[in-house]
């Protein structure tokens, strides 16, 4: 799952030529669902634009903040926001924990590259009112993701997310394809204070800053001896 992200030198990163949205939200290190998530998608002119959605896609039952990859295309829950409500969400990077026992060891996961962001496939309901909604597209974890947890946000590249923000219709066969876990180069990580298991954590650097656990990391995923 990816139940919380980092937006914060990300919204001054944008892809070039790209529409900004009024400042409803600043920057944040810690967003969770249930807040607004700046996300970006095409116009009817095919001008990139961002908007600010509330994260949580509206359901009949729920809100949903992550859909699986794997069977969004089948779910009729799915349709209307798969076809006309794809979208991309920019960000530093995103948090997980690493269960083991009692204990929860968070991680922060970034882009490899210097001075870039992620872009995570999203699907909403942007033009929804009272508030427009948007949900993250999740898959099975890569080599790098997979000893924190066995789930991982759907990033694309740049060539990605302009196939991803077309308003060319997937095919089953497409979609599975193009949401196949990202190659392992694209992110870094490393282990966070647990000031971050707070969803109203007081903003820092801190957040996001690696830190030293109390205990040695071949502890924390287990040792090949």
């Amino acid at each position: 799952m990816c139940g919380r992200v980092s937006q914060f030198n990300a919204l001054r990163r944008f892809p070039k030529g790209a529409a900004r949205a009024p400042e409803k939200a600043g920057p944040r290190r810690n967003v969770t669902p249930g807040t607004p998530l700046l996300a970006l998608r095409k116009n009817a002119a095919a001008t990139l634009c961002s908007h600010w959605l509330h994260w949580g896609l509206r359901t009949a039952h729920r809100q949903l903040a992550n859909a699986r990859a794997e069977s969004v295309g089948d779910n009729p829950l799915f349709h209307t926001a798969l076809e006309r409500g794809r979208c991309v969400v920019p960000v530093d990077g995103f948090y997980e924990w690493h269960r083991e026992g009692n204990s929860r060891q968070p991680w922060f996961f970034y882009p490899a590259a210097a001075e870039e962001m992620l872009f995570l496939a999203a699907i909403g309901q942007p033009h929804d009112p009272p508030v427009p909604t948007v949900c993250l597209l999740t898959t099975a974890a890569n080599d790098v993701m997979a000893p924190v947890h066995h789930r991982m946000p759907v990033l694309l590249n740049r060539a990605g997310l302009d196939r991803w923000l077309s308003s060319a219709p997937f095919s089953l066969a497409e979609l599975r394809a193009f949401t196949a876990p990202a190659p392992e180069n694209w992110l870094r990580k490393h282990p966070i204070s647990p000031a971050i298991n707070r969803a109203d954590a007081p903003e820092s650097p801190d957040l996001s800053a690696p830190w030293t656990p109390p205990f040695t990391q071949g502890e924390l995923l287990g040792s090949e001896e």
